[in-house]
């Protein structure tokens, strides 16, 4: 079975994953391996402090960026950059907090399509994610090169 990703999309093709719940056994491990016990990660008194005001510790913008963009451009056939290289990150903004057991969606768009000089496929995509409250929390930009494309 041919997997679709960018290289069969027309550029304005939009599409929306299925959610995927924050849990904390995830957030752990993620902590653990990236070193960081800051508070704001680690306690719900210290995030909801009235200097803060959140509702409890907040969801790290690099465990959404790196960890969530990265399953959920898997999930339900959404694995529309797969076989590629990411080259660029751009117009990243952490727009609302997010929280252990939010369940976030992926919804993006393709920009761009081009082909190099040398055959490969360049692509721009838009994507943001979103909470179960139908909230954006985080959104960029990103550039993934292809292959060269296959000649039948």
């Amino acid at each position: 079975m041919k997997r679709e990703t960018f290289l069969n999309k027309e550029v304005g093709f939009k599409f929306k994953t299925a959610a995927l719940a924050v849990t904390q056994p995830d957030l752990d491990a993620f902590y653990r391996l990236w070193g960081k016990t800051e508070t704001l990660f680690t306690s719900d008194e210290f995030a909801q402090s009235q200097e803060l005001n959140f509702k409890g510790r907040i969801v790290a913008g690099l465990f959404l960026v790196g960890v969530m963009l990265g399953k959920l451009d898997m999930l339900e056939g959404a694995g529309f950059a797969f076989d590629a290289a990411m080259v660029g990150m751009n117009e990243i903004k952490f727009i609302a907090p997010a929280y252990c057991g939010d369940r976030l969606h992926l919804e993006g768009e393709l920009l761009t399509r081009r082909t190099t000089s040398k055959g490969h496929i360049v692509v721009t995509w838009r994507w943001t994610l979103v909470n179960q409250d139908n909230t954006a929390v985080t959104s960029g930009v990103n550039t993934e090169i292809f292959a060269r494309a296959m000649t039948a």
